[in-house]
């Protein structure tokens, strides 16, 4: 968690700056998301195409799509 919003901004900008991002669907991620996705198959990467912040509590979401999938089709967050 990053409590110094400064900081956040500037994470998030750079975020920002490097979309799209290629990201790895992990096998936990990909069990989640195996009922919203078309024939049911989740790929191995998908492509981050927006940063957003949820404030403190909610960390920094993503969103993006995967082959076969509408570009809004998911948001997930980035927790650790």
């Amino acid at each position: 968690m990053i409590d110094n919003s400064a900081q956040v901004d500037r994470l998030l900008s750079k975020l920002e700056a490097a979309l799209p991002l290629a990201a790895h669907i992990p096998p936990d991620l990909a069990e989640v998301l195996r009922d919203d996705v078309e024939a049911g198959h989740v790929p191995a990467t998908c492509e981050v195409t927006e940063i957003s912040y949820a404030g403190d509590e909610g960390a920094p979401m993503t969103a993006g799509w995967m082959a076969g999938s509408s570009p809004a089709m998911t948001t997930c967050g980035a927790r650790n």
